[in-house]
């Protein structure tokens, strides 16, 4: 039986927009449900806007969410510390940002930024610092590590930049990464580079990720399972092999029609009409209606549920069942 860490149960926020006189609400991740065990790398993939990075600062507890629960080994995290998260909490869920440019300090050297969550979470003495970080540093392909340790931020490349920041991360040993779309800002191969030392690090040290990304082929690459969100919604769940290979909700048909292929064409139409996600002040139905081509009145008028499949593939769609949502899931 695999051994459940995190366990998210409708969990949603919103947010107020718009002046004193046209309020409107943002709903910017709603009702989303899903599960993470222990040396499992989950992928959230969506277009901009989707609501994937919202979800990991939730999880990270960067933002308060409206609704939900977030189990971490069972425990509700957001009932016992309702305002902040505690030490313990941060020790055992680190987050990677995206913008490697912008999530180190410039005026502080890579053992500085290492060295702080060693001494705040009380890791390790004073006298070991120094060897743990140019362990970190080789653990994340910085050789030789005295080369590294002593430089500002300004001086490294990209990659190596993003390596510090999964060096920061991984100082804490926790439990659980989230990784904001760590390889967005790198170059092809530097790219691969960082893919292949999340696998490792996963390999090794048992570390559960969820992986944020718009590229399909870095999910399948990585990822044990994919979860496709659109307007703030999870439509579809699935291992990545079957995604990959059989996208079921029509949307994230859309996404692997407008991924690069290999011997495909730009010409190609895509199954979907134009337009964008409708999560301000959104109307009852599903939110992909207004662009799905197999759209039927069902889907304007009330939101699909899931329906189970197998291999423990979900899709929230009517095309596969009329599986309705229950009125808490549609408020």
């Amino acid at each position: 039986m695999a051994d459940k860490l995190l366990d998210i149960q409708h969990l949603g926020v919103h947010f107020a927009i718009g002046g004193l006189f046209d309020k409107s609400t943002l709903r910017a991740v709603h009702d989303v449900h899903f599960s993470v065990d222990r040396g499992d790398i989950v992928a959230l993939v969506g277009e901009s806007g989707s609501g994937k990075s919202t979800i990991a600062k939730l999880i990270c507890r960067l933002e308060k969410p409206t609704s939900g629960k977030i189990l971490l080994d069972g425990k509700d995290v957001l009932e016992t510390e309702p305002h902040a998260a505690g030490k313990e909490y941060r020790k055992r869920v680190q987050m990677i940002f995206q913008y490697p440019f912008g999530s180190l300090n410039p005026v502080h050297t890579v053992a500085y930024h290492l060295s702080r969550p060693l001494q705040l979470h009380q890791i390790i003495r004073s006298n070991d610092l120094r060897p743990r970080i140019l362990q970190l540093l080789e653990t994340v392909g910085l050789r030789p590590a005295e080369d590294f340790i002593d430089k500002f931020p300004h001086s490294l490349s990209g990659g190596q930049r993003q390596r510090v920041a999964i060096a920061r991360a991984l100082a804490t040993e926790p439990d659980l990464i989230c990784a904001d779309e760590p390889t967005s800002m790198l170059d092809v191969s530097i790219r691969m580079d960082i893919l292949r030392l999340l696998t490792d690090l996963r390999k090794e040290q048992q570390t559960a990720f969820i992986f944020v990304t718009h590229d399909l082929a870095a999910a399948r690459q990585l990822a044990d399972r994919i979860l496709v969100l659109y307007a703030g919604q999870l439509v579809e769940e699935a291992t990545s092999d079957d995604l990959i290979a059989d996208p079921k909700h029509p949307y994230a048909q859309l996404l692997l029609a407008a991924a690069p292929q290999q011997g495909g064409s730009l010409d190609t139409p895509l199954p979907a009409k134009p337009g964008a996600p409708k999560n301000v002040d959104p109307q009852p139905g599903c939110a992909f209606a207004e662009r799905c081509s197999q759209a039927m009145d069902v889907c304007r008028q009330q939101t699909p549920g899931w329906t189970w499949m197998e291999n423990k593939r979900r899709v929230r769609c009517y095309l596969y069942g009329d599986t309705r949502a229950d009125e808490e899931t549609t408020k």
